[in-house]
């Protein structure tokens, strides 16, 4: 594997939501709880999210338990590669070859359900992070750059034709499904990466909802107890309040929170309880 294949973090962007991610997870999750802390990757691609998670948390929790699941049997070797090379390289704590693990699954798949659900049954997950496809056919036509046109795999940024079915926007269409899916898994935190603004508050207003559309059909959940949308330039601090605003005038609601400056970038849920 080259050197240059894969960073602890795909992008600028995705590492500072995630950053700001891992500091908050004490405060609900302690670190010297008997169970091991459970992070769900999903679309995991090369496996930079799941990487990125253990580097941060390892030194705080001593049992992590991180699965990347990615549909792409390229992506899940490359991921598997990713994480040992980074080992290797001193990058990543050698127990991380314990604790984290790749392998495929299609998120659209019922049996992805029963088979995260088996595995939760002990310890449930706790957290469930999403970096999908989610530009739109016509927005990769038209703001893509060519050379991510040309060389980018496209089916990691443009969600599949047949999955469009009963969504007004076609880069949407991942967030009900996950939402769904971290709703049945029990997960008490859901973390997802988003294209810009219009997007964030789209998927938030799905979470504030519980209400969307998938193949055709109107799904509902039991909603979430807190929601945010987390821009690119965020304060260190995600707690603080100083940059936060009331994102009523465009979501129809005050139950959702943005914080920092900049395109939207993560939509964060806590659940009940």
């Amino acid at each position: 594997m080259s050197e240059t294949s894969c960073k602890l973090a795909a992008s600028p962007e995705t590492e500072t939501w995630l950053t700001n991610l891992t500091s908050i997870l004490p405060s609900s999750f302690p670190p010297h709880q008997k169970s091991p802390l459970r992070i769900l990757d999903l679309c995991t691609g090369t496996g930079c999210i799941s990487l990125l998670f253990h580097a941060l948390l390892s030194p705080h929790y001593a049992n992590l338990k991180i699965t990347g699941i990615d549909i792409s049997p390229q992506a899940t070797a490359l991921a598997n590669q990713n994480l040992q090379h980074n080992i290797h390289k001193g990058l990543l704590a050698s127990r991380a070859g314990a604790e984290i693990c790749f392998r495929r699954g299609d998120a659209f798949d019922d049996k992805l359900f029963d088979s995260l659900d088996g595995e939760s049954r002990e310890w449930g997950w706790d957290v469930v992070a999403a970096n999908p496809p989610y530009v739109s056919p016509e927005s990769f036509k038209r703001d893509t750059e060519r050379s991510v046109r040309n060389f980018e795999p496209r089916r990691a940024l443009v969600p599949a034709p047949l999955q469009h079915e009963g969504v007004k926007h076609g880069g949407d269409v991942f967030y009900g499904r996950i939402l769904r899916l971290a709703e049945r898994l029990g997960a008490r935190i859901l973390a997802m990466e988003v294209a810009d603004m219009a997007q964030a508050e789209r998927v938030a207003g799905m979470m504030q909802t519980g209400r969307w559309a998938e193949k055709g059909e109107r799904t509902e959940t039991k909603g979430w107890a807190k929601k945010e949308i987390w821009r690119d330039d965020l304060p260190p601090l995600v707690g603080c309040d100083q940059d936060s605003k009331d994102a009523s005038d465009s979501m129809g609601t005050g139950e959702v929170i943005v914080k920092g400056q900049g395109n939207g970038r993560c939509v964060v849920g806590w659940r009940h309880g």
